[in-house]
């Protein structure tokens, strides 16, 4: 019927097997979960449009993801969603039919966690159902992660704590204090709130920011952001991108002491007689194991993850388990090549920093990995890691970048 309507309409024959893919890209488009109204879609009525074995599929792999990675609890909305997008990937991988995603090298460089929890998310899939998900199928993924990310912000953010100051002037300054409780809710603790005439600068040691109306002129030694007493969108996009930027800064002193313990002198490599990323992977976890950092499996969990997509960045590669359990102690081990190393087809790079995390620091993986890749994936950065001769010497450097702001 169908060859007979594009022989009838167009003047195209098909022969079976290009007929057999039209019907499951019309079948990959045309589903039920295409018809479903999502604002009414839950997890009491998703039974109606979704098997209940992919409802139980995908609860399954929100509880290890939600375990692994130290997560909040996933909305109902997110896992509803989810659980259609399942059901829909197991169609395309049963039936051998593949959909391109444009952006997937895009969300891997952009967004190094969500991409890893995606990998996390296919290698559970491979290991527990047999089917082995392409790039293409995990940046599909990321898709849904980044979502969570995006309602959940806390979960990326330190928060910044302000000190509200105003002019007293009857008491027009609530409404303002009112709308930035509101509008940065997620972003700011607002733990001082104060006249000018009132304030000390001086025993306000905890302060971020300060928060002023314009008018105030005094002198402060904390950082201040100043806005008009009924502020407009200007005022609230400068307040906040003064927030995100003590946010960053303040995260990465958090967590600066606690990886800086991650590095070790015996896992450093200035230029090894490595020849391939084959080779430098057997060696550097070897030695991990020799030092009782990791268990033998180590080497294959990390073979595992690279499988499924290479680790490698701009310019750094981060070979890792996406599990805890081979790694007896946290550890970043590095190898800087100053000629570079082949690690994939026509991809060099420059640092090899395998990381294992074990069950005591895992909480912290979402907070540092991102800040990690994007302090690493950088040619000034990796310019100057490249630069020392020894432990010493890029221990240093380490802290200076650490220290440093975006």
């Amino acid at each position: 019927m169908m060859n007979d309507y594009f022989m009838e309409e167009y003047g195209i024959l098909f022969n079976e097997s290009e007929l057999t893919n039209i019907s499951l890209i019309i079948a990959n488009n045309v589903s039920q979960s295409n018809m479903i109204n999502y604002d009414n879609l839950n997890l009491r009525n998703i039974h109606k449009y979704v098997d209940n074995k992919y409802i139980e599929i995908t609860k399954n792999i929100i509880q290890m993801v939600e375990e692994n990675y130290y997560l909040f609890p996933f909305k109902e909305s997110f896992i509803s969603k989810f659980i259609l997008h399942i059901q829909n990937l197991f169609f395309r991988a049963h039936n051998n039919f593949h959909v391109k995603n444009p952006l997937a090298d895009t969300i891997k460089m952009s967004y190094p966690l969500i991409y890893d929890i995606a990998v996390f998310i296919a290698q559970q899939i491979k290991q527990n159902y047999d089917i082995y998900l392409n790039e293409d199928e995990i940046a599909f993924i990321s898709f849904h992660i980044g979502s969570y990310f995006e309602g959940n912000s806390f979960i990326k953010m330190t928060r910044v704590n302000c000190a509200f100051i105003y002019i007293e002037y009857y008491d027009f300054y609530k409404t303002t204090l009112k709308n930035l409780c509101q509008r940065f809710d997620d972003k700011i603790a607002i733990t001082k709130i104060s006249s000018i005439s009132d304030y000390i600068d001086e025993i306000n040691s905890d302060i971020d920011l300060l928060i002023l109306t314009t008018g105030i002129n005094t002198h402060f030694k904390t950082k201040s952001v100043y806005m008009k007493p009924f502020p407009d969108l200007e005022d609230y996009h400068k307040i906040e991108e003064i927030i995100d930027e003590i946010s960053f800064i303040k995260q990465r002193n958090e967590l600066k002491d606690y990886i800086l313990n991650f590095f070790n002198e015996q896992l450093f490599y200035k230029n090894p007689p490595f020849f391939n990323k084959e080779e430098t992977l057997l060696q550097m976890t070897t030695d991990l194991s020799n030092l009782n950092y990791t268990g033998e499996d180590f080497y294959n969990d990390v073979l595992n993850r690279e499988a499924l997509s290479s680790t490698a960045f701009h310019d750094i590669a981060v070979p890792h388990s996406l599990t805890a359990k081979s790694t007896h102690k946290s550890f970043i081990s590095i190898a800087l090549f100053d000629e570079g190393i082949l690690w994939s087809e026509n991809k060099y790079v420059h640092v090899v920093a395998i990381i294992g995390i074990n069950d005591h620091s895992r909480k912290i993986f979402s907070k540092f990995f991102d800040q990690l890749i994007d302090m690493f994936d950088n040619p000034v950065n990796i310019q100057k890691l490249l630069n020392a001769n020894n432990f010493d010497e890029f221990f240093y450097i380490i802290n200076m970048l650490f220290s440093s702001s975006k």
